[in-house]
């Protein structure tokens, strides 16, 4: 059995999106007492009941915490679909409002339970965690026979699991999914419990929803244990990853080191800036070391960082340029320079940027970035590691070829990307908003969309694998090879295909309507997202992001329409028309559509 599986069914989601214009009779209307959460739950109610989703019981629905707004004042509330009182598995429902408290659209992916289900699980939570624990260190055999040496070294993978008795160091009975956190064991992290539904094999099953971190080189680890068997239904890497077979890096080895100023000038990012900024970035560091309020960069495993040499100021200037020193400098700047970049383009407190002392709109405390340099592989050569208090990014070196890929821009720029889009989507309340493989695939998408956006490169990783490929199967030019990776064979793309699709149609509206504009849909697009969206809920906030724009001033008519025809005939190129249809964000059942408007 391989470690990533998923035993759902599929067919028991009904996934549908609304417009305002076709939502039933009187959800429409605007209540002068009502608050945007009681208007969203009242929709919710009354287009599951036209739809049909009510065949059996009443539907439950729970506003998640949390409903930031964008910079022209729209809002997404997230509701989580309950069935007594428990979560069912990335079900739920978003409504998004305009910045005068109109509705705009509504989507949902629901399940409907035929009758009263049993809540009391047959499968303590220690026999759970310990199933899911064989599950995610036992390989495949294919995993096995493709292993690599730092792999078959991995800590987490020995007789320690086999002999694991979990422990529970807090649980709270009184709360219906019964939250539960374990002792780490042998693992990296505490380890977290508690019961969900899964549609599985035509009904909902009970099971334990268990999150374990297995270590830097094997990654973490969502899976869902059957509560009344202990079989294992669902099961999934959560460590986003650049690369499969390299990662991207924009100033590397083979470009001339510069001096520049840490921080940068606003005005050197290219983009407007907002009045309500400061008229410089705050500084980068505090004292003479790469530790500052937005980030923390050393070497593994004490994440020791460079120390600069205090003359006129602070310089850091590593001697050898391909040594520790360098590699962590570069990382520095990157992860800064990103988290500049994103609060110019609104990824502010509000939203959880990262950096110390900020709170989310949800009620999350923020932290900086630690970036942890290491000498030895990690887990795709790069990646944002999901658990934990302390948001991290780890970089190691490529294995085939021995080049560190914090010496490569596109590696640091996309690596942060999955931090972003992961605080962004679902608007900060849930912990893993891009589970489903289209979600997966936009996260990915993200990250090479910034990385070839900001460096100016149609290739990642180059330097990093040292080829002319890069990492992905085609460069992101116009020339990008739309007859093999389109959403008509949406079925048949591997993770990072998709990836390229969303990223492909992204760079091709760069083109259309210019990079500026571009960057601030997406990413004000991001923060009305439902938790795991599709490709076609990517696009349709993009465009709704361009109608606030227009809506506030911000854009004229003539810009936004001539904005609205580029946007449109970038993703009709690859199949995402205006006819074109997902099934929620499940890669079977896309109808694609090249038509536009």
């Amino acid at each position: 059995m391989p470690r990533e599986l998923d035993l759902r069914d599929e067919g028991a989601y009904l996934a549908f999106t609304l417009n305002a214009d076709e939502l039933p009779l009187g959800a429409q209307q605007k209540s002068p007492t009502a608050t945007l959460v009681e208007r969203s739950l009242m929709i919710a109610k009354a287009t599951s009941e036209v739809l049909g989703a009510q065949a059996g019981q009443p539907l439950e629905f729970s506003p998640l915490p949390g409903s930031p707004s964008t910079r022209t004042g729209a809002t997404t509330i997230h509701l989580e679909q309950q069935v007594q009182g428990l979560p069912v598995f990335l079900a739920g429902q978003s409504v998004r409002f305009s910045g005068t408290r109109d509705v705009q659209r509504t989507q949902a992916r629901l399940v409907s339970p035929s009758n009263s289900l049993d809540v009391v699980p047959d499968v303590p939570v220690e026999s759970a965690v310990q199933a899911a624990a064989m599950q995610v260190t036992r390989p495949s055999d294919d995993e096995q026979s493709h292993r690599n040496a730092f792999r078959e070294t991995s800590p987490a993978a020995g007789s320690g699991v086999m002999d694991f008795e979990p422990k529970v160091l807090a649980e709270f009975s009184n709360i219906a999914s019964q939250p539960t956190v374990l002792e780490q064991g042998p693992f990296s992290e505490t380890i977290t419990a508690y019961l969900t539904w899964v549609p599985a094999a035509q009904d909902l099953r009970l099971a334990w929803d268990i999150i374990l971190g297995v270590s830097e080189q094997e990654g973490a680890f969502r899976v869902l244990v059957d509560a009344r068997n202990r079989s294992i239904l669902y099961c999934t890497q959560l460590v986003p990853s650049a690369t499969c077979r390299g990662n991207v890096f924009q100033i590397n080895p083979d470009t001339p080191r510069k001096v520049v100023s840490f921080p940068l000038e606003w005005a050197s990012y290219g983009l407007d800036v907002s009045p309500d900024l400061p008229p410089t970035p705050d500084a980068w560091v505090s004292g003479s070391s790469t530790d500052g309020y937005t980030t923390m960069a050393g070497l593994s495993p004490s994440v020791s960082p460079f120390t600069g040499e205090s003359a006129d100021g602070v310089i850091f200037d590593p001697a050898d340029p391909k040594g520790a020193d360098q590699k962590i400098l570069n990382a520095f700047y990157g992860a800064c320079f990103m988290h500049d970049l994103t609060y110019l383009l609104g990824f502010r407190e509000s939203d959880g940027s990262y950096q110390e002392g900020a709170v989310s709109a949800a009620g999350r405390p923020s932290r900086s970035v630690q970036v942890e340099i290491h000498s030895e592989p990690v887990l795709g050569t790069a990646h944002w590691w999901p658990l934990g208090t302390v948001p991290t990014m780890r970089l190691g070196p490529k294995q085939e070829t021995g080049r560190h890929s914090s010496l490569d821009m596109t590696i640091v720029f996309h690596e942060y990307m999955h931090g972003v889009s992961t605080r962004l989507v679902g608007g900060g309340a849930v912990s893993h908003p891009l589970a489903e493989t289209q979600s997966r695939g936009m996260g990915e998408g993200w990250g090479d969309y910034f990385a070839c956006t900001l460096i100016g490169t149609s290739l990642i990783g180059q330097w990093l694998t040292d080829d002319d490929v890069g990492l992905r199967r085609f460069p992101y030019d116009q020339n990008f090879q739309r007859n093999q990776i389109n959403f008509a064979n949406l079925s048949t793309l591997k993770l990072y295909e998709i990836g390229s699709l969303w990223c492909a149609a992204l760079l091709d509206m760069n083109r259309r309507i210019g990079a500026r504009l571009s960057l601030q849909l997406v990413l004000e697009g991001m923060k009305t997202l439902p938790v795991n969206p599709s490709l076609l809920d990517g696009r349709d906030e993009i465009l709704l992001t361009l109608d606030d724009l227009r809506d506030s001033g911000a854009v004229s008519v003539s810009e936004h329409s001539r904005a609205k025809a580029g946007i449109w005939a970038a993703f009709a190129a690859l199949g995402m028309g205006v006819g074109a249809i997902s099934q929620g964000p499940s890669i079977v059942g896309a109808v694609a559509d090249n038509s536009v408007p």
